[in-house]
């Protein structure tokens, strides 16, 4: 817990050109909606979001399907 404090993805999005691919689980605890939401708007590449209201912090099945489908939208 103690390293949590120096560690937030927003931090490290702002230094990426590269393209990525968020999903978003709106109950989960371990990556709360608000800090992906930081770190995809940081992303200055291509991106795309998956908004998964049901899920925690784990791979559905429609999360995963978003990803292999992904498209890059800004």
């Amino acid at each position: 817990m103690e390293a949590v404090r120096y560690y937030d993805a927003m931090n490290f999005a702002t230094r990426t050109k590269a393209g990525a691919i968020f999903t978003v689980g709106f109950i989960d605890t371990t990556c709360p909606p608000s800090s992906v939401y930081a770190a995809y708007n940081n992303v200055s590449g291509k991106k795309s979001i998956h908004h998964d209201p049901d899920a925690g912090h784990t791979s559905t099945p429609k999360a995963s399907e978003a990803m292999r489908n992904a498209t890059w939208r800004t």
